[in-house]
């Protein structure tokens, strides 16, 4: 059916294991152990073996000027380390807006530092996205290769690849009509259909893998429209390094290892404290959510089948759940726009839900693309209940991101849609009806700094679980 656009993906598959297929070689390396904080070869024509510093590292000369700051290595060298788990004959996966390059190539290098044995990159271009859906027909579509498909492709045929998803939103390009999107995705989707196993997801509980942002002007000029170009830019880099704990002193350390402990120790103590509900009440929400039983709260890391930890969100300041399907009642008020993967924003909805489904919903702009999202199978069922605190510093710089990676680890969630059920149900439990399942999983965020959480247990006694929007226990 798409003949030469399936050659086109093999020759490309091709040349990635037989880059792999080099990268196995033998080779004497020192394998570090420790956090390593990597200084960058300003210019070397082949690779060469370079002992990894132990302080934090030396500002290197870039194109651009936030690109000299030590703490952009920090940050590169965190991601390998903390966020994908990278240990020696690893192979990395990268996947990333075409514009973030100089970026990747600072995680690359990190990667390899910590023994990786290859460190392939798949560049995602929504521009020529868009050049496509304008210009081409149906029939055209036969002839592409879609760079979604090809990372499908990788990060799920090699179960072992540490997959690295770089956001970077961008909201200046003109997209084309609804339709045209709607038609370019739906080739999109038929085509990762004939390259992709749908049995396997890209995303299992037992495989490394990280979802990371980076900054740049358009996205900044977003978040502060106020100010200048390059102060735009700036600001939103000096905010990202705070959400990691990156200051200018030093590394990523020991105050990111404390709060992702506290955020798993706090999803071990829901989890074993058997909650049978949530009630939510804050700002206009007031909603009572039934969880899945059995269900199981997850936090910051996750432990791959060696035992290695990886962190799938950076930041992460949240604690999260399965809600059961038809359990959720009352008013839900966002807190927050949200912003779907088109760009577009949606602001101050008003949600009700009955038996868990969604029956009235309103908002101050966007509402004609929640209602085309809403349209899907089941995603007016909730599949995720999430809890943060308002001591997160994302809710603490006042600020809105426009990006769910962000936003989301600012305040209280839900999901529309699929549930995540490799994460929420516990070990050996298959998934029932009560788990949904759906095409999107669209988070929305509540959460309110009066926000107050009780939860009843299964034995019908209450306990405090948030009060005054932070942690009660």
């Amino acid at each position: 059916m798409k003949r030469k656009a399936i050659l086109f993906l093999a020759g490309v598959l091709s040349f990635c294991m037989l880059f792999s297929a080099c990268a196995k070689a033998p080779q004497t390396a020192v394998t570090p152990t420790n956090a390593p904080t990597v200084a960058l070869p300003t210019a070397a024509p082949t690779p060469v073996p370079t002992p990894v510093p132990t302080t934090v590292p030396t500002p290197v000369p870039a194109e651009s000027e936030y690109y000299r700051d030590s703490r952009m290595l920090v940050y590169a060298n965190y991601i390998a380390e903390k966020g994908l788990g990278v240990q020696a004959g690893d192979e990395v996966l990268i996947s990333a807006p075409v514009y973030t390059s100089a970026f990747v190539d600072l995680v690359s290098e990190a990667c390899y530092a910590r023994g990786a044995r290859a460190v392939n990159v798949v560049y995602r271009d929504t521009a020529r996205a868009y050049s496509a859906m304008r210009h081409l027909s149906k029939e055209d579509y036969d002839e592409l290769v879609f760079d979604s498909a090809l990372v499908s492709y990788l990060s799920v045929e090699n179960s072992s690849v540490r997959y690295l998803s770089v956001v970077s939103p961008s909201f200046t390009l003109e997209a084309p009509s609804a339709e045209l999107q709607a038609q370019y995705a739906e080739a999109q989707k038929e085509f990762i259909k004939s390259v992709k196993d749908f049995s396997k997801s890209e995303f299992p509980a037992d495989k490394s893998w990280c979802i990371v942002t980076c900054a740049n002007a358009d996205w900044a000029k977003k978040v502060y429209p106020d100010l200048g170009d390059a102060e735009a830019l700036s600001k939103l880099w000096e905010d990202i390094f705070s959400f990691v704990y990156i200051d200018k002193t030093s590394a990523t350390g020991s105050v990111a290892e404390t709060r992702i402990r506290e955020l798993d120790e706090r999803a071990k103590a829901l989890t074993e404290m058997g909650v049978e509900s949530l009630h939510f009440v804050g700002g206009d929400t007031d909603v009572t959510v039934r969880l899945h039983q059995p269900y199981r709260f997850q936090g910051s890391s996750i432990p791959d089948t060696e035992g290695i930890h990886s962190l799938p969100n950076i930041p992460s300041e949240e604690c999260f759940t399965i809600p059961e399907k038809t359990g959720v009642n009352g008013k839900v008020a966002a807190s927050r726009p949200l912003v779907l993967g088109n760009g577009t924003v949606i602001e101050n909805m008003r949600l009700t839900f009955v038996d868990g489904y969604l029956t009235e919903w309103s908002a101050d702009t966007g509402k004609d693309k929640l209602d085309a999202m809403l349209e899907t199978e089941n995603a007016r069922y909730l599949g995720e209940v999430s809890i943060v605190s308002a001591n997160s510093p994302i809710f603490k710089s006042g600020n809105v991101y426009y990006h769910t990676l962000l936003d989301e680890n600012a305040a209280c969630h839900m999901a529309f849609g699929d549930s995540y059920i490799e994460y929420n149900l516990p070990d050996g439990v298959e998934p029932d009806d009560q788990c949904n399942v759906c095409d999107v999983h669209v988070d929305f965020m509540f959460g309110t700094e009066d926000m107050e959480i009780t939860a009843t247990l299964l034995d019908g006694t209450q306990t405090p679980i948030m009060r005054n929007g932070v942690w009660a226990f």
